[in-house]
């Protein structure tokens, strides 16, 4: 699917344009609505197309990225950290800084939430920011 998405150019200035991604056609409608509500937030959160997918095949894990059911965004600014508290993946995630690292209480975790999704920045042994995961399959 094609949503819509605020991107920074190469001054660092905000502007609109469309992001594909590959998700469960189940879910295409409710991924669409996400999308278009932080596209229309005051917030204006950034995406980086080359840090942002859905679907991926992991292999033979029970990654819900290989059921086209979970979202990382921006991953190299919302890592993943490992029950020792070491990056595994991305390289940094520092929220109120860069504008890139979603926030807590960023309208981006709130509407996911809104729609019955996760984030992995609120789970308990490990930390995964760039996560979101549909549940209510």
């Amino acid at each position: 699917i094609e949503v819509p998405v605020w991107m920074f150019d190469e001054n660092k200035s905000k502007f609109p344009s469309t992001h594909e991604l590959t998700v469960n056609k189940k879910i295409a409608d409710v991924v669409s609505n996400i999308f278009t509500e932080i596209f229309n937030s005051s917030e204006q959160f950034a995406i980086d197309a080359d840090t942002t997918a859905g679907y991926s095949n992991r292999g033979n894990t029970t990654s819900l990225h290989n059921y086209g059911i979970a979202i990382d965004i921006n991953w190299n600014a919302n890592a993943y950290f490992d029950s020792n508290g070491i990056i595994t993946v991305g390289t940094h995630y520092s929220p109120g800084v860069d504008p890139l690292s979603i926030e807590a209480t960023s309208s981006v975790v709130n509407i996911f939430k809104k729609y019955g999704w996760y984030w992995g920045g609120e789970w308990f042994t490990i930390k995964d920011y760039m996560h979101f995961a549909y549940m209510n399959h």
